[in-house]
């Protein structure tokens, strides 16, 4: 949005109305390194984005949402709920806290500064995770989004 300083990507209009701030981060193979794993790369992204958000709409009087390119074939949205939750869900409903440290350390509280995480696996699919019914940007976004709000699951179990 504005050289040479940290700022969203893009600031979304839909017609003249401003709608909501976006970061777009890229999931990639990396360097294959011990700590380039998906969710310490996740992790680092959400940190640099919610600095981006802050420096243009620090007052949340907009709508931040991030979006996440998925080109890495071994990665899924689930990594982004382990880490936004803390917790690696498994297929019968348990969980445990593999993730707590990326999740409660470095952003525990800037995870929560995005309205809402948008998840592209390919030109077609996109994966929606709100990370908080209590947004005040929620009703607003599932509108823009056509979303209906009964249907939203919480974060890690759907």
């Amino acid at each position: 949005m504005r050289a040479g300083e940290k700022t969203p990507d893009f600031k979304v209009m839909k017609g003249n109305s401003f709608q909501f701030f976006c970061e777009v981060k890229t999931v990639s193979e990396g360097t294959k390194s011990a700590k380039d794993t998906t969710p310490n790369q996740l992790t680092d992204d959400i940190h640099k984005a919610f600095k981006q958000f802050q420096s243009v709409n620090p007052e949340r009087t907009s709508a931040n949402v991030m979006a996440f390119v998925c080109e890495k074939s071994t990665a899924g949205v689930d990594y982004l709920d382990d880490v936004l939750t803390g917790h690696w869900f498994m297929e019968k409903g348990n969980f445990y806290p593999f993730y707590a440290k990326q999740s409660e350390g470095r952003i525990k509280h800037e995870k929560a500064a995005v309205d809402l995480y948008l998840w592209l696996e390919d030109s077609e699919t996109v994966k929606f995770r709100f990370p908080s019914k209590g947004s005040p940007h929620f009703e607003r976004l599932c509108n823009l989004f056509n979303i209906d709000p009964a249907r939203v699951a919480s974060v890690g179990r759907a």
